[in-house]
């Protein structure tokens, strides 16, 4: 504030006065001046300092937009990969889902399959049990078959050859020369069970070791003047035949001599009767032992059984005859059919050699029809194709024993007519010929 002090009266000393407050304010306005430059100044250094912030946080500012514009960009990037990998996560979710449905229910299937694998392991062990109690069953009809006729009826002697007992649970009767009577002929067979009264037979049941045995059969008499096949068909389907009045030799209790039963076939079993050849071989072998899997398996063996015709009737062989070699012990994965082939077949090798026939496909044989002296003279039938009517081996892939089944077809009278039996088991091993 510029103070004025008193004006004085006269003029001159007014102009003096005047004079001298000019000079008081031009000096006070001076220094004013001055201090405001200096804030001016000062101001203008502080808006200068504060411009260089302001034009470093534009900077600054600029460089984190940009930043912030990259990071923008690699959010979305990131984002869409985010949503794509979301994506398969939900499709391998899915497919985790349908995954793990499959493995449900194939794992029901695996425990169905399992417990059908354990029923069926469980029937075959029953089933094979029961072939080996059967192989183990032996009977043997006593000369002349039919005894002690009476008005109610006749027996038949009996002699148990095996090592189990044997149950006879029916009778089949068939009148197959009705030159007497026509009981029990054609399509009319007779078929007897157990019974007490009527007709029937009881006794049915041979112990082991008995020799003497009678089965009582009543109701029902067999010698007016008639041929008669009779058939005692046991509990483990064994069929025991015998023919009135032709006395067929029964089985006797020598090891070389053994028989069994297909229909109106007998086939032997005597060691040197049932036989193979293989490879190159003219000389057929006993079959009981054959040679290492390396060696039956290709091009096969032919096996050799030995049959006679004890019907009075002629039946000839048919094509889809065979035998199925079933194993039962080792992996009891080997399985082999063998079809029958032309009974000039001699041996398997390829290419034949002039010593050896090879292997002919198979044209159907007829067994003449037994006489009252006996059955047809022996035949040799021959085992080995792998398909009816071929020549192409049915070899052995695994070692082990194996039963042996025997399928035939016939004609007997103008009739097809098919039986199957077991009737022996084979040992398939490297210490051929000595059994494993």
């Amino acid at each position: 504030m510029i103070l004025l002090a008193a004006v004085p009266t006269s003029t001159l000393a007014s102009a003096y006065y005047y004079q001298q407050q000019m000079n008081l304010l031009n000096y006070q306005l001076k220094i004013s001046n001055e201090q405001l430059s200096s804030q001016i100044s000062s101001l203008n250094g502080q808006i200068n300092q504060l411009q260089s912030q302001v034009n470093q946080l534009t900077t600054s500012l600029a460089s984190s937009n940009s930043q912030i514009s990259t990071l923008n960009g690699e959010i979305t990037y990131l984002s869409a990969q985010i949503s794509q990998l979301q994506s398969q996560v939900n499709q391998l979710s899915s497919q985790l889902g349908s995954a793990n449905s499959q493995i449900a229910s194939l794992s029901t299937q695996i425990t169905a399959l399992n417990n059908q694998l354990s029923n069926l392991n469980q029937t075959l062990s029953i089933r094979i049990l029961e072939l080996k109690q059967a192989l183990s069953e032996g009977l043997a009809v006593n000369q002349p078959g039919a005894t002690n006729f009476t008005s109610q009826g006749f027996r038949i002697n009996v002699e148990n050859t095996g090592s189990v007992s044997v149950n006879i649970t029916s009778i089949v009767i068939m009148n197959i020369s009705p030159t007497g009577s026509s009981q029990c002929s054609g399509s009319n067979s007779c078929i007897l069970y157990l019974a007490q009264s009527g007709t029937g037979f009881n006794q049915g049941l041979v112990q082991v070791a008995e020799n003497n045995h009678d089965i009582i059969v009543s109701g029902i008499s067999i010698n007016d003047g008639s041929g008669y096949k009779v058939i005692l068909a046991s509990a483990r389907g064994r069929d025991y035949v015998f023919f009135y009045p032709w006395p067929i030799q029964a089985p006797s209790n020598s090891t070389t001599f053994i028989q069994t039963n297909v229909g109106p076939l007998m086939i032997f079993l005597d060691f040197n009767s049932f036989n193979f050849t293989m490879t190159s071989q003219t000389q057929s072998h006993p079959a009981w032992v054959l040679p290492d899997k390396t060696l039956t398996g290709n091009p096969g063996f032919i096996l050799w059984v030995k049959v006679v015709n004890q019907a009075t009737s002629p039946v000839t062989i048919a094509v889809q005859s065979g035998l199925l070699l079933q194993q039962y012990t080792g992996s009891n994965a080997g399985t082999a059919a063998l079809f029958i082939v032309n009974s000039n077949s001699v041996c398997p090798f390829l290419p034949t050699p002039p010593s050896c026939t090879g292997v002919t496909a198979y044209t159907p044989i007829t067994l003449p029809a037994a006489t009252s002296s006996g059955p047809s003279p022996p035949a040799i039938l021959k085992f080995y194709a792998s398909t009816e009517g071929g020549t192409v081996g049915q070899g052995i892939t695994q070692n082990g024993t194996y039963l042996v089944f025997i399928g035939l077809f016939y004609t007997i009278n103008g009739n097809l007519q098919g039986e199957t039996v077991s009737f022996a088991t084979v040992n398939v091993c490297a210490s051929y010929p000595s059994p494993c």
